[in-house]
C-alpha cells in the first residue's frame, strides 16, 4: 500500500503504510528494506538511512535493488563518498544484473562528475548509452516525477547527468521526408556589417525551403547553434537526425557578392552538390533562388502544383528594406519590453524603405499586439485596431507571406478572440506546412481556442523542427500542457525555464506555474513562485490580468483563477 500511495504522491500515507509494516514485520529483511525506500522517497532520507541497512543485514540474499536505493538515498543526503562505495560495490557483486546495469553507471556518473572528472564521467554515460541507447534525461525525469518527494534534487541529479553528456530526450525518429539543415553562411568579407547580409542569406534559404511539403527542414534557431563553429556535418546529422545539410559563404567587394554553396550528404561527409556564384548585389535574390531549385532537383523532391510559384517569389527587392528586416526579426526574438519597443522602430523603417513590401507591417502588426497581449501598451484599444489594420495590408500586399498570417492571428487574439487567430495561422501552415513559426503559434492560438491536446501536437512538431529550446517554446508549451490537464510537465517546464532563462521573469507563466503547483497539492513551491512574482511585480492582482481572460472555454479561465487565488496571488488591488 505504501508503494501505490507513492505512486499516487499521497507521502504522508505512504509512510503510514511503511510504519506499520515494519510493526507487522519487525525482522523480516526484504519488508523492512522496503519500508526503508518508501521513506527514503517520501522525504525522509534521514531516518531511511538506518531501516535500509537494517533489511540488508536482516535479508539472507540481499538483492541488489536493496544497495542500489541506499546509494540514491545517501546521494540525498550528501554522502558521496558512501554513495560511490555502494554503487562499486553492487556493481562488483552483481555485474551481470540488468537493474545493476542499468542504474550504477549514470549513479557513478554523478559522482564522477562532484569529484570533477568530467571527462570520466562523460565515459560512463558514453559506455552506458551504448547498452542503453533510449537514455536520456526526460525518461528519467518521468521515473522521478512518479513517486520522488524531493522534486529539487531531482533536478540537481538529472542537471549533473546533463554536464556528463547524458542526451535530454531520446533519439529523434528518422524523418519520413528528406531532410535538411542549412548551416549559417560565413561571412567571408572583411565588412562585420556583412553579417546581416550572410545570416539574412541563410534565413532566406531556410524559408524558401520550408514551403516545400516534401522536405523536413531544421528551424533557423538550431541552424544558428552551429555558427562560427567548426562544423563536422556527421555530427550534425547524428544530432537532429538529417539526411543533408547545406553551407556555405559569402563576401566580396563593394556592391558585388561571391557565394560558395555546397550541399552535404551528413551519413557520409560527402559533398553531392557545390557552385561557386559571382554576381552584383542587386542579383542576391536570383542567386537565393538558383541554391534553393538545385536544392530541391538533387533531392529528387516533387513539388505541388501551387509550391513551384511559392518557392522562388521573393517578398522584397529592396537591400536595405531586407536588411533592417533582419535586424528587427532578431530583436524581437526575445520578446522584453526594451527588444518590443526597439522592434516596433526598425519594422516601421522597413516600411518607410520599401511599402510594398509585406514584412514590415507583419512585423509592426505583431509587435503591438504583444505589447498589448503583455500589458506594455499604453492604449490597449487603439493598438489592436492598427494591429489589425497592419497586418491585413501585410496581407493584401502579399497573400504568400505566412508572417503576416501570423501577425493577423496576434491581432485577433489580443482582442479575445481565439478562434480568429486559429483560423489566420492556418493560412500560414497551409503555405509553410513546415514552418517552424507557423507550428509554433498554431499550437499556441490553439490552446486558447479550447483544443489544448492539438496545440500540443503542433507545438512538439515546432520542437522537432527547432529542438534548441527558447523562452517562448517553454512557456507556449506549458501553457499548453496546463489546459491539456498536466500540471505536472507545467510545473517541470517551469523550472527548465528559470534553470536554463534565470534572468527572464514572466508574470503570466508564473501566474500559470503557481497555479500548477496548487493543483498538484505542492504549496510550498506554489508559494514561492508567488512571493517571486509579487516581489517582481507588488502590485499584480487577477482582477486586472488581461492575459487570464483570453481563453475562449470558462471552464479553462475558471480552473486557472482559482488554483492562482489558492495559490496565494491577490484577486483585487491593494486598497490605497
Amino acid at each position: 500500500m505504501g508503494a501505490l500511495d507513492l505512486t499516487e504522491r499521497r507521502y504522508d500515507s505512504a509512510i503510514a503504510h511503511a510504519a506499520r509494516a515494519l510493526e507487522i514485520s519487525p525482522n523480516n529483511g526484504y519488508r523492512i528494506a522496503v519500508s526503508g525506500w518508501i521513506k527514503s522517497w517520501a522525504g525522509q532520507p534521514g531516518e531511511a538511512e538506518a531501516i535500509l541497512n537494517r533489511g540488508m543485514r536482516l535479508d539472507p540474499i540481499t538483492q541488489p535493488w536493496m544497495p542500489l536505493m541506499l546509494a540514491v538515498n545517501q546521494a540525498m543526503l550528501g554522502r558521496h563518498g558512501e554513495t560511490k562505495e555502494l554503487y562499486e560495490g553492487v556493481l562488483s557483486s552483481h555485474a551481470g544484473h540488468p537493474l545493476v546495469a542499468l542504474s550504477a553507471p549514470p549513479g557513478l556518473a554523478v559522482i564522477s562528475v562532484i569529484e570533477g572528472d568530467l571527462d570520466g564521467a562523460r565515459k560512463r554515460i558514453d559506455d552506458w548509452s551504448q547498452n542503453n541507447p533510449m537514455a536520456n534525461i526526460a525518461a528519467l525525469r518521468n521515473q522521478f516525477s512518479d513517486t520522488l518527494k524531493d522534486q529539487a534534487f531531482a533536478e540537481r541529479y538529472l542537471d549533473v547527468l546533463r554536464h556528463a553528456g547524458l542526451p535530454e530526450n531520446p533519439p529523434l525518429p528518422l524523418p519520413d521526408k528528406p531532410s535538411i539543415a542549412v548551416l549559417p553562411f560565413t561571412n567571408m568579407s572583411d565588412d562585420p556589417e556583412q553579417e546581416w547580409f550572410a545570416d539574412g542569406m541563410t534565413d532566406d534559404l531556410i524559408t524558401d525551403l520550408s514551403n516545400i511539403s516534401g522536405l523536413f527542414v531544421i528551424a533557423r534557431n538550431t541552424a544558428f547553434t552551429y555558427k562560427d563553429k567548426a562544423v563536422d556535418v556527421k555530427a550534425v546529422g547524428r544530432d537532429w537526425v538529417l539526411g543533408t545539410s547545406s553551407k556555405a559563404a559569402c563576401g566580396a567587394p563593394a556592391n558585388t557578392i561571391r557565394i560558395n554553396a555546397q550541399l552535404i550528404d551528413t551519413q557520409t561527409g560527402g559533398h553531392v552538390w557545390a557552385e561557386k556564384y559571382d554576381r552584383e548585389l542587386k542579383d542576391v535574390f536570383a542567386v537565393q533562388t538558383e541554391v534553393a531549385r538545385q536544392v530541391v532537383k538533387v533531392l529528387a523532391v516533387t513539388l505541388k502544383a501551387n509550391e513551384n510559384e511559392r518557392l522562388f517569389q521573393k517578398y522584397t527587392t529592396n537591400i536595405d528594406a531586407y536588411d533592417v528586416f533582419l535586424q528587427a526579426r532578431r530583436t524581437v526574438d526575445a520578446p522584453s519590453k526594451s527588444n518590443i519597443l526597439r522592434g516596433e522602430k526598425l519594422f516601421s523603417r522597413v516600411i518607410e524603405l520599401d511599402p510594398n513590401f509585406a514584412g514590415g507591417y507583419a512585423g509592426l502588426s505583431f509587435n503591438l499586439s504583444v505589447q498589448v497581449r503583455l500589458q506594455f501598451s499604453k492604449s490597449p484599444s487603439s493598438d489592436v485596431s492598427r494591429a489589425f489594420d497592419l497586418a491585413k495590408k501585410a496581407v493584401e500586399l502579399d497573400r504568400n507571406f505566412a508572417w503576416g498570417h501570423i501577425a493577423l492571428g496576434g491581432a485577433y487574439l489580443a482582442n479575445g478572440d481565439a478562434e480568429g487567430a486559429v483560423k489566420a495561422v492556418h493560412q500560414a501552415l497551409t503555405l509553410e506546412p513546415g514552418g517552424y513559426e507557423s507550428n509554433l503559434f498554431m499550437g499556441f492560438y490553439l490552446q486558447f481556442a479550447g483544443d489544448s491536446a492539438l496545440a500540443v501536437e503542433h507545438l512538439l512538431l515546432a520542437n522537432r523542427l527547432r529542438p534548441v529550446v527558447t523562452v517562448r517554446d517553454l512557456a507556449f508549451m506549458a501553457w499548453a500542457q496546463f489546459m491539456n490537464r498536466n500540471c505536472t510537465e507545467m510545473a517541470r517546464l517551469y523550472t527548465e525555464m528559470s534553470r536554463k532563462f534565470s534572468h527572464v521573469k514572466i508574470a503570466d507563466f508564473m501566474v500559470g506555474a503557481a497555479a500548477a503547483y496548487e493543483l498538484l497539492e505542492r504549496p510550498e513551491e506554489a508559494a514561492t513562485v508567488v512571493r517571486s512574482l509579487l516581489e517582481m511585480q507588488p502590485d499584480f492582482n487577477l482582477s486586472q490580468w488581461k492575459f487570464g481572460k483570453l481563453w475562449r472555454l470558462e471552464e479553462n479561465r475558471t480552473r486557472l483563477y482559482d488554483a492562482a487565488t489558492k495559490a496565494g496571488i491577490p484577486e483585487l488591488p491593494k486598497e490605497k
